[in-house]
């Protein structure tokens, strides 16, 4: 009666083992579908945009760009300085106002030329973390399915110990009566 006992215990064990396996098996293919199907294409469209940020033309349209918003800010500082030296009675064309117009001219071409190397500069940096975010997106998508599909592998051998223990308690009864029947 222990063996039967012992046996119908490892079978139970065994079949739920197996319904475990099953289980996890199925997760497994879901996973890979979900992944095929939802973050396969995102990830592709990451990695294109990545890949297609830090260009050339997208640098020299950033510095366009900055180089335009500088432009405006020291036109209506231009047009504001003129404003007050008419106000002052300045002559336009006076030395005082031909030099403060040279001092700006001056500065904003310095800062002209800050703004648009900065531009292109972020430009690189953002596509170089656009590219390094892409890339670690990617390692990892796969570690759910693989989980899944090790735990289904881990329960399917069990299944099978379980089943050989329960096999050999039922034989060890034979080992007994052919004892007996050699001794006889």
């Amino acid at each position: 009666p222990q063996r039967n006992a012992a046996f119908k215990q490892s079978q139970d064990v065994s079949n739920a083992q197996l319904g475990l396996m099953t289980t996890q098996l199925g997760m497994a293919k879901d996973y890979d579908q979900y992944n095929k199907s939802t973050f396969r294409p995102l990830e592709k469209g990451i990695v294109a945009d990545a890949q297609n940020y830090d260009t050339q033309a997208r640098r020299d349209s950033e510095a366009g760009k900055a180089i335009a918003d500088v432009t405006q800010g020291f036109s209506a500082a231009r047009d504001q300085s003129a404003r007050n030296l008419q106000r002052m009675g300045v002559d336009p064309n006076s030395g005082r106002a031909l030099s403060l117009s040279n001092s700006r001219d001056i500065g904003q071409a310095a800062n002209m030329a800050g703004a648009a190397s900065k531009a292109r500069n972020m430009v690189e940096t953002t596509g170089f973390a656009r590219k390094m975010d892409a890339a670690s997106l990617g390692r990892g998508l796969s570690s759910a399915q693989s989980t899944a599909a090790g735990l289904g592998l881990n329960a399917g051998s069990s299944a099978l110990g379980s089943t050989g223990v329960g096999l050999a308690s039922m034989n060890s009864g034979n080992q007994v009566m052919q004892q007996g029947f050699s001794g006889a």
